[in-house]
């Protein structure tokens, strides 16, 4: 059966649920509102301003109940998974929640005002860019709020795709056909957009995933999540039960006790809390069961119970590495002594909370950026110098970009001498973990290319960069993979063994040409054994010039499938890589002025800004009320605090100066993406034109070029000019209704098409636009050079009284992703 034949794909399932799952008999819709019982205002559970889904929208449902944040930064998240109580979120957040803190409390707490989220309609306003969502700046939102009627169109826009779903979370949908999971995935996405605003609309996305897809735990996960999120705790606490009977896992513990407190029922949820063992849940659930049940013995009026278990969470929290749960412990710890009448104590508690003073702009380039993001709207970037005088850090993929195989791409040393003529560096980064650097640096040099092995970065660097965060220095690690894995182990100061008779505490994998049974086997004794499972990738294929040959990501899953165990993932589209890439060059940037410059203009901000909050924190205290004295310990840790974040400003603004060039867009685009770089996507490798035009905004580049030589030209950036066209160079592209048209060349139709490069850039810009619009684009196979010759005759001048293509105007597509809701 085609789409067209089944125009809702998500009814596959041949079975219905027995039970209407949006409210069961017996169960009261009354005990969802506000009413507290007997807890009246001592809620400490505000839940304003929380995070949620973030920039490049990969969700974070993931199974378990666990957080996708995953360290990589950028700004990737969604669910979490667990309860956020106590102000935690509104006054003290990470520094990539966004928004103004100072951990103020805000008057005396109600329960009629306890979700702290906005409406649709709130003068917050969206935090989103918007695009192709029709929400206005204003927050107003205009897709059926206050319509009648029985149902409502759940829209899902088109730059909303079902991978930017966790890729734990995706693998639990495995047992549905893949258009529902497809679509259930886009659901949960969504869902995980609005969690943050709109938690009703939220709610209302994962229960139309959950009619696709009823038996799938990490629905049932997100239900209860959205549901506790808008304070309809019943429904939170059924859909629990339900996710753990599915899973057999004791997920969303912290939300199931937190939910009794929601309904009155503060001794149930210290029943649940005491039924739970310490040692299955990780750190971060059992601060949130603390956090809790600190709040549940308030609810029973034994504040000096709750203080005793917010000070034994305190014991177990590294202020310095753990400033998060700290501050949000800290700030209950103060709720508590107030609560007891011990105002100075609280004070002091409170004084102790992290600062976040980078959250000030310093340089205005994303002003300046959304400015002219509006006025030419699109990602496709162009550049009046070359980008290698434009970075001076290029940071350059091996394999489909410098060679396929054992062939150099056409020209490359050549490409590369030009690039570093104009000042650009490049340091080369690979997922082939098979060889060490000193093999690769040979291998570049038979190309024509001379570097040193610094310049080499490889995935098994990355891998074993990662062991030692999680291991002690000298420990065993068991290594699969070719000889660039035992020589990056051994040079991070770990034994490198190859059985696991050997007790290793910790698993290395990346590729390996002479991998087998034997390597894959003795890794999944070892991983049975306790030992730490790092990959260095999870590319599935590998380019050669024969075509695409195995990669590490499918030996990973013979070994996943064996262990029933996930790996933690290094190189890319990891942002761990990059990172590791930045450091390394960090001496090479920093001995740039302008780029010094910068940092130090940055750090003067900084201090400013720091002394004008501590001026207006000063302007508000009591001049009666004695000072607060902090120690030496405490001010050391404020030193640190300071120290540790003026790092990360210096290492944002370094990112800055780098691109990312690579062949493959889930990997290399996807992540340089994730870290927040520039990127260029090269056509010497895996990446197919059509693959370009149809990709989703994760995985689409800054700038696109044919190959390295592109490097050292200026690039023209598209611009939408006039109905609906599309320009650069000289020539344009648009699409009107479903098909793209080119100048000179009428509608791209037919497979084996050859289209300039001046022409590829426009299509991408034109269909890019036309997607987010929500239009459907059709478009064959075909083939990108650097030139071709048309003859423009008069039809193909503009005609002055042409009119611009209406994408609205055209025939709805139904989508995977809308479908009515009763």
């Amino acid at each position: 059966m085609t789409e067209s034949d089944n125009p809702r794909p998500w009814e596959n399932l041949a079975e219905e649920p027995k039970e209407n799952w949006r409210e069961r008999k017996g169960e009261s819709r009354e005990n969802e509102g506000d009413d507290r019982g007997s807890r009246g205002d001592k809620r400490d559970n505000e839940r304003k301003g929380r995070g949620g889904f973030k920039g490049d929208r990969k969700g974070g449902y993931k199974s378990g109940g666990k957080y996708s944040r995953e360290e990589r930064g950028g700004k990737r998240g969604g669910y979490s998974g667990r309860p956020r109580r106590d102000n935690d979120r509104d006054d003290w957040r990470r520094d990539d929640r966004g928004g103004k803190r100072n951990f103020e409390r805000g008057g005396e707490r109600r329960d009629s005002g306890r979700s702290g989220f906005r409406s649709a309609g709130s003068e917050r306003g969206s935090r989103y860019n918007d695009r192709g969502y029709n929400r206005s700046r204003t927050g107003s939102d205009k897709r059926g709020h206050g319509t009648t009627g029985r149902s409502r169109y759940l829209e899902i826009p088109a730059s909303i795709t079902w991978d930017m779903l966790d890729k734990e979370a995706w693998s639990r949908l495995s047992p549905l056909p893949k258009e529902t999971a497809e679509n259930v995935a886009r659901h949960l996405v969504m869902s995980a957009e609005l969690f943050d605003t709109q938690p009703e609309l939220a709610h209302e996305y994962a229960r139309a995933a959950l009619k696709m897809a009823w038996r799938i735990d990490v629905v049932r996960e997100a239900v209860a999540l959205t549901a506790y999120a808008c304070g309809k705790y019943s429904e939170a606490l059924r859909e629990v039960k339900t996710a753990r009977r599915m899973s057999g896992i004791e997920v969303l513990k912290s939300v199931e006790a937190d939910s009794e407190r929601g309904l009155g029922r503060p001794e149930k949820a210290l029943e649940i809390i005491k039924s739970v063992k310490p040692g299955d849940l990780d750190r971060t659930e059992q601060f949130e069961l603390a956090l809790v049940e600190s709040s549940a013995r308030a609810d029973l009026g034994e504040y000096e119970t709750g203080l005793a278990v917010i000070e034994a969470a305190l014991a177990q929290v590294d202020s310095d590495a753990e400033s998060f749960e700290y501050g949000r412990l800290l700030s209950v710890k103060a709720d508590r002594l107030r609560e007891l009448g011990r105002d100075e104590e609280a004070a002091a508690a409170q004084a102790l909370i992290p600062r976040e003073p980078e959250d000030v702009e310093i340089l205005d380039i994303q002003e300046a950026e959304e400015a002219e993001q509006k006025a030419n709207p699109t990602t496709l970037q162009g550049a009046n110098v070359p980008l290698a005088q434009l970075y001076p850090l290029l940071l350059t993929d091996l394999d489909g970009v410098t060679w396929n195989g054992a062939q150099p791409v056409d020209g490359v040393a050549q490409s590369i001498s030009a690039g570093r003529e104009l000042g650009g560096k490049f340091v080369f980064l690979t997922n082939n973990a098979a060889r060490i650097p000193q093999d690769v640096v040979a291998k570049l040099a038979a190309a024509g290319v001379e570097v040193e092995p610094d310049d080499i970065v490889t995935s098994a660097q990355d891998g074993a960069a990662k062991l030692s965060e999680l291991l002690e220095p000298g420990s065993k690690v068991l290594c699969v993979g070719g000889e660039g894995v035992p020589h990056a182990v051994q040079e991070a100061g770990f034994e490198a063994v190859s059985t696991a008779d050997q007790k290793p505490a910790g698993v290395l994998q990346g590729l390996g040409f002479e991998v087998g049974w034997a390597e894959l086997s003795e890794a999944c004794y070892a991983i049975a054994n306790g030992a730490k499972w790092v990959v260095t990738n999870m590319d599935y294929s590998l380019p050669t010039e024969k075509g695409r040959g195995i990669g590490n990501g499918s030996l990973v899953e013979a070994i996943r499938r064996v262990t029933k165990s996930e790996p933690i993932v290094c190189g890319k589209p990891e942002l761990s890589i990059y990172d590791l890439a930045i450091k390394r060059c960090h001496d090479y940037l920093m001995g740039n002025e302008e780029i010094a410059a910068e940092v130090k203009a940055n750090e003067e901000a900084a201090a400013a800004a720091r002394e004008q909050a501590k001026q207006a924190r000063e302007a508000k205290e009591d001049p009666d009320s004695e000072p607060v004295v902090l120690s030496e310990a405490d001010l050391a840790k404020e030193k640190e605090f300071d120290r540790v974040k003026a790092a990360e400003r210096k290492h944002r603004i370094l990112k800055r100066h780098a691109l990312a060039i690579g062949d493959q867009l889930a990997t290399d685009i996807l992540g340089a993406n994730n870290a927040q770089l520039a990127s260029c996507v090269v056509l010497t490798g895996l990446t197919k034109p059509r693959d370009l035009v149809m990709a989703p905004p994760a995985q689409r580049p800054t700038f696109v070029a044919l190959d390295l030589a592109d490097l050292s030209v200026p690039i023209e950036r598209p611009e939408l000019r006039n109905r609906g066209w599309w320009y650069t160079e000289n020539t344009r592209a648009r699409v009107n209704g479903h098909d793209i048209e080119v100048r000179g060349l009428g509608v791209l139709s037919e497979d084996g098409t050859v289209v300039s490069l001046g022409e590829f850039r426009a299509i991408l810009a034109a269909v890019w636009y036309a997607r987010e619009q929500g239009n459907r684009v059709d478009c064959p196979e075909f083939s990108v050079v650097r030139e071709v010759e048309r003859d423009y005759g008069e039809e193909d001048d503009l005609d002055p009284d042409e009119t611009a293509p209406e994408y609205n105007d055209a025939k709805p597509v139904v989508e995977q992703g809308t479908t009515d809701v009763e």
